[in-house]
This record gives structure tokens, C-alpha cells and sequence, in this order.
């Protein structure tokens, strides 16, 4: 017989597999074809979660597999660059960034300018299990709102202090409703919070005598390290149209057309910022209705009480001497654009008061030259995917 038939540090050890994503918002495709991130008021669940909860859950009984916090709940600052894996991670004081000639992480200062210019962010992934769906494996949510980290870590610290313990320990993890100020507005959001499933004192005191052994045997478990992926380049995301959104959702502004985004080495990557969605533009005075010359056709006269448009909703043509009115699409960029470097009351008035496509596109290149203002600290809900 052999005598020997397990291998110290590995035959003991216990993996749980990673068995999903659970987001909290979703990605609204734009009629421009494009997408962007917007929050919602429910967890965004695969379908073996759906079946148990249904589609838009609010509440889900979650459980802890480990004990270790920086295994179910690491957290970090982190910037991705426009590509798909991560280039730079710290702690507010230390760093380690990706070198992109050696090709190795190198220790360097934090925070650093990124941060402030917003394409660094705070990220956190939680692992759980969900007991009444699997017990077989976790689920990963990531998340980069403040409130969300400060009130799990709260809620976690609360349990703990409680049972003595946060693994298996059964918990409800929740959606609620908190107003937050962020860039002089006031929102609505979702963070997350973690409760007992429970406050029956008998039912705590039976977890309380049961931690020992607990510990004792969740110490062989392993989790597989977070999917750790650029949130703005998220294939599985959920795709909503835009007219579908769902009322109240906390959406980002529609991403610049690639056309005219100015020309830089490094893209910040897309986040949610929590800012309300964009009002129309403002309509500027009736364009009178070229007069055609006596010796050419005359066009065919319009319905009463309705007003002449071209098949793609844009502004009627003038006459081919006249120079063109700018269209939708130009208005709706300046508008998006002024907003984002604070300052839309500097053209709302020339807007309004109408402009050619040439003068739109003089206007936006003049817009874009302004610097994008430093993202206040209080802003809230920068990923929600």
C-alpha cells in the first residue's frame, strides 16, 4: 500500500467557483447607437437567480463563505486606461503600477493626478453565496459607490462584533434608497447594506456557540480572485434601449460620438457619475420656410397645422443658397458638452437663438478646447456595472 495518499497544503484545500455576476445597473444603448452606464433601483441577477427572486430583486439572503474580509470584500482605488485589464492599484498612500515597457507592476505614491482628473476610481467587489440558489459557488457584484463601502463595511463590522464571525452567517443584502449631494445636485442612488437575516436573540445566541467550529473549518475554503475588468468594456452587461429605462434610474450622460472627441493619447474610462439626465435643448425661434424661386416647381403644400420635417426628424433643408440650420445631433453634443466643463450658460442663448452647421461645429471645437472641471470628492456612484 502507499503510504502516503494526500499532499500537505494542497489535498485539504477547498475551492468554490465563481458562478456569476450580479450588477446594479444596467447599459442603455442611445439612438446614436452607443451605450452607457445608468443605475437602477434593483439587483441585476442572471437567470438561475431570476427564477428564485424574480427579474428585478431589491433583497437577496446572502452568506459569507470565509472569514477573511480581503477575500470577500477587497477594495481598492484602480484605473484601467481605455483597455480591458487593470494598469495601476493602491490604497490611498501606496501603488503598484503596470510599467507598460517591462511589462511589471513598480511601486509609485497615491493617490496621483489620475485620481483628481477622475480616471482613477474606487472599486470593491463583494463575494457571496446565495443559499437559495447555490451553495456551490459565489457570486461577484462590484461596485464603486462610497456610500455602498462604507455602510457594507459598517454592516459587516456590526455582525461581527455581534456573532463573533461573518462566514455563514445568514444575511440579507439590500437596495436602499439614499439621497446624496454630488456636483451642486441633488439624487437618488442604491447602495447596499447587510443585515441579519434575523433578530431573534435564541437564533443569535445558537450562531454565537456555533463560531468556533465554524472558523475552524472555513479556513480550507478558496475563492477565485475577482474578474477584475475595466467596468466600462463589460460584454455581459444588460443592454436596455434607451426609451426603456427604467423611471427614476440614475444615468450617465450619452458618450461623446468619436467624432468629436479630442484627439488624446489615454481616454479616462467611461464611468457613471451619478449626474441627471440632460434636459432637452431648449427650442430657438421658427426658422421661416424657404420661398421658392418663381421659375422652379413649387413643392406640395403640407397638411394643415403640421409642420414640414425631413425623414430623419432634423430641421427642414433651406433653400440651396441658404446655409444649413445645425442639426439635432450637433445641438444635443454642444449641450452635453458645455454641461460637462460648466459652461452651458455661455451658449444656451446662442443656441437658442439658432445656429448653422458650420457654427455648430465652430462651437464645439471652441467647447472642447475649455478644460473638463475637477470632479468634486462627494460625487456619488461612479460604476454601476
Amino acid at each position: 500500500m502507499t503510504p502516503f495518499t494526500t499532499i500537505k497544503g494542497v489535498s485539504e484545500r477547498r475551492r468554490l467557483p465563481r458562478l456569476g455576476k450580479i450588477r446594479l445597473g444596467v447599459k442603455v444603448l442611445a439612438q446614436s447607437g452607443q451605450t452607457y452606464p445608468a443605475e437602477v433601483d434593483y439587483f441585476v441577477v442572471p437567470p438561475e437567480v431570476a427564477k428564485v427572486y424574480g427579474p428585478k430583486p431589491k433583497a437577496l439572503d446572502v452568506m459569507f463563505p470565509v472569514q477573511d474580509r480581503g477575500i470577500i470584500f477587497p477594495q481598492a482605488l484602480k484605473w484601467y486606461g481605455s483597455g480591458r485589464g487593470l494598469k495601476c492599484i493602491g490604497d490611498g498612500e501606496r501603488a503598484m503600477r503596470l510599467n507598460d515597457a517591462t511589462g511589471a507592476m513598480e511601486p509609485m505614491d497615491c493617490p496621483c493626478p489620475l485620481l483628481d482628473q477622475g480616471h482613477c476610481a474606487r472599486r470593491a467587489h463583494l463575494m457571496v453565496i446565495l443559499p437559495k440558489v447555490n451553495m456551490g459557488g459565489v457570486y461577484q457584484i462590484d461596485m464603486g459607490s462610497y456610500n455602498s463601502i462604507v455602510d457594507l463595511n459598517s454592516g459587516l463590522d456590526y455582525v461581527e462584533a455581534l456573532v463573533g464571525r461573518i462566514a455563514m452567517v445568514p444575511l440579507v443584502l439590500t437596495r436602499i434608497p439614499r439621497e446624496t449631494f454630488g456636483g451642486g445636485q441633488r439624487r437618488v442612488h442604491y447602495p447596499l447594506q447587510v443585515t441579519l437575516a434575523t433578530n431573534d436573540i435564541a437564533w443569535i445566541n445558537r450562531l454565537r456557540t456555533e463560531t468556533a467550529v465554524i472558523l475552524e473549518r472555513q479556513s480550507a475554503f478558496v475563492l477565485p480572485a475577482p474578474a477584475d475588468e475595466n467596468p466600462a468594456l463589460d460584454d455581459e452587461a444588460v443592454i436596455v434601449p434607451e426609451g426603456e429605462l427604467p423611471e427614476g434610474a440614475a444615468q450617465a450622460a450619452p458618450p461623446t460620438p468619436p467624432t468629436a472627441q479630442p484627439n488624446t493619447a489615454e481616454q479616462p474610462a467611461a464611468t457613471a457619475a451619478g449626474s441627471a439626465a440632460r434636459p432637452p435643448i431648449p427650442a430657438g425661434p421658427p426658422r421661416p420656410t424657404a420661398t421658392p424661386t418663381p421659375s422652379g416647381p413649387r413643392p406640395a403644400a403640407s397638411p394643415a397645422g403640421r409642420s414640414r420635417s425631413s425623414p430623419n426628424g432634423q430641421a427642414p433643408s433651406a433653400s440651396p443658397g441658404a446655409p444649413s440650420p445645425a442639426t439635432n445631433k450637433q445641438l444635443m453634443l454642444i449641450r452635453a458638452l458645455a454641461e460637462e466643463r460648466d459652461c452651458w450658460e455661455q451658449y444656451a442663448d446662442r443656441v437658442a437663438a439658432g445656429l448653422t452647421k458650420t457654427q455648430a461645429s465652430r462651437l464645439i471645437e471652441e467647447i472642447l478646447k475649455r478644460p473638463r472641471p475637477t470632479q468634486p470628492a462627494a460625487v456619488e456612484e461612479e460604476s454601476y456595472i
